[in-house]
């Protein structure tokens, strides 16, 4: 549980590099609970399911209606959500926050938060794994091969972070949240409650919202990248039966096996002596708690 949200210093690119004028939208400070509009706000989807301004089934953030894509499981999903234009006059530094749900294959599948100064074209990544206030679980997605968010949870998460621009010049800005997908998964993102601030209004993680920190924690493999075994870290709530799976990026399992848990932590040893080198995904399957998954490097 987070009582209160974290502040990090984060350095940016250096562009040199002639902007052009584009008037700013919005000022500081600008919230948006997308209840009622989404104005400056656009999507544009190169393949796959769009964001859609929609209603959340299950779960919710502040309210019913954020940003919401829902796909069946198309691989190569690539789909795109903007922010409107910013002005930076007088922000220093500028401070973003949002709520965000989200249901994918951890570390295959998932969402990052990109930005643009100035109208200049280039698009940055925006901070990188644990550089934020519940920011980016997962280093590099197969998906895209950077930093993102992925894995599940059903409640939301409140992401922020402070950043310190370095660049002559910077009076606007834009974000954009960019969705990619390499499995054939069903996945859903839900983007609610978006701020854009100074250092005097609150992005506060209020009570039973899920510190993003505690996904992903049920087990860990090592060593990693592993050779003929790796020891496999299970944290059970209860003692129960489990189910193992190791699967190719492509959705193929290789390995399966079922094995019984203590409550507490426990540890299982998995033979990979009839594993070809490559990268794999270890999923846990629990009676008691939702799947996660981690990459497995099988080395030669």
């Amino acid at each position: 549980m987070v009582s209160s949200w974290k502040t990090y210093l984060l350095l940016v690119t250096i562009h040199a590099l002639t902007y052009q004028s584009i008037h700013a939208q919005f000022v500081a400070p600008y919230y948006n609970d997308f209840e009622i509009d989404t104005i400056g706000w656009s999507v544009s989807t190169l393949s796959g399911t769009s964001w859609e301004w929609d209603t959340l089934n299950t779960g919710s953030c502040s309210g019913s209606k954020g940003f919401l894509l829902n796909a069946g499981g198309p691989a190569n999903l690539s789909t795109i959500l903007y922010s409107p234009w910013f002005d930076l006059t007088g922000i220093n530094p500028p401070i973003i926050c949002f709520s965000q749900i989200v249901n994918s294959s951890l570390h295959i599948d998932g969402l990052r938060l990109d930005y643009e100064l100035n109208n200049s074209g280039i698009w940055d990544i925006l901070g990188s794994t644990n550089t934020g206030s519940n920011w980016y679980n997962s280093p590099s997605l197969i998906s895209s091969g950077m930093p993102g968010w992925s894995g599940n949870n059903s409640i939301c998460i409140n992401s922020s972070s402070i950043i310190q621009f370095f660049t002559l010049g910077c009076t606007t800005i834009r974000y954009r949240f960019v969705a990619t997908s390499a499995s054939t998964y069903p996945i859903q993102f839900f983007i609610d409650d978006f701020r854009f601030c100074d250092t005097t209004c609150a992005c506060n993680i209020g009570a039973g919202e899920q510190e993003l920190s505690t996904i992903g924690k049920l087990i860990t493999l090592a060593p990693n990248p592993a050779n003929n075994s790796v020891s496999l870290s299970v944290y059970s709530e209860s003692t129960q039966m489990v189910m193992l799976f190791i699967r190719s990026i492509t959705g193929k399992t290789v390995y399966q096996s079922e094995v019984r848990v203590n409550e507490g932590k426990n540890s299982v040893a998995i033979q990979l002596d009839d594993l070809s080198p490559g990268t794999y995904v270890v999923q846990v399957n629990m009676a008691t708690s939702k799947s996660d998954a981690f990459l497995l490097i099988k080395l030669p």
